[in-house]
């Protein structure tokens, strides 16, 4: 599907063993970057079934292709998914009324940024919005915000600090939105 480009999107594949066997899997890869999975290994009992979750991340606008190779212990090995997304960039002009059409988390400006920074999203309609700071190890660092919004566009500020207002290290961080069913994740880059 369409995702924003320096976002991310993922989905999942399952894959069950019809065999009598267990089924190995031995390695889980893709042969473009932009098109990630996890886990890559398992192991299934027969008739078992297990998830891999693929992340579509574009860098830049367009359609990319991408191949999940599956290689496991089975004759038909190796097994590959094909994958399709495509890359869109830019947050959609306003309608007449002033009310963005979709929802929306644009990249951080400056980035990288070392003492504050801008962070614009867009709510099509009335909507409870999360947008929270996190550090590459998934731990929450800040909630910049977390409660109902009414539809269009918004500007809130990260200055590089955790919840209880103490200066994060250099490095990436990630903002991710919520609202509804949209998320979106974006890097940002503080650099002291």
């Amino acid at each position: 599907g369409d995702v924003y480009v320096d976002s991310m999107k993922t989905d999942s594949v399952t894959v069950t063993n019809t065999g009598t066997a267990t089924l190995d899997i031995t390695a889980v890869v893709s042969d473009n970057a932009e098109f990630t999975v996890t886990p890559t290994t398992g192991n299934l009992a027969p008739a078992a079934s297990m998830e891999f979750y693929i992340t579509f991340t574009p860098t830049d606008p367009g359609a990319e292709t991408g191949n999940i190779i599956f290689t496991h212990n089975a004759m038909t090995s190796p097994d590959t998914v094909i994958v399709i997304g495509t890359g869109v960039v830019g947050i959609e002009e306003a309608k007449d009324d002033g009310v963005p059409t979709v929802y929306a988390l644009s990249r951080n400006y400056p980035n990288p940024f070392k003492t504050e920074t801008a962070i614009h999203y867009q709510l099509p309609q009335p909507n409870t919005v999360t947008i929270a700071i996190y550090n590459v190890s998934g731990q929450l660092m800040q909630t910049l915000v977390n409660e109902h919004r009414d539809a269009g566009y918004y500007t809130i500020h990260w200055d590089g600090r955790s919840q209880d207002s103490q200066r994060v290290s250099n490095g990436v961080y990630f903002c991710r939105m919520v609202a509804g069913e949209y998320v979106s994740v974006k890097k940002i880059l503080l650099m002291r």
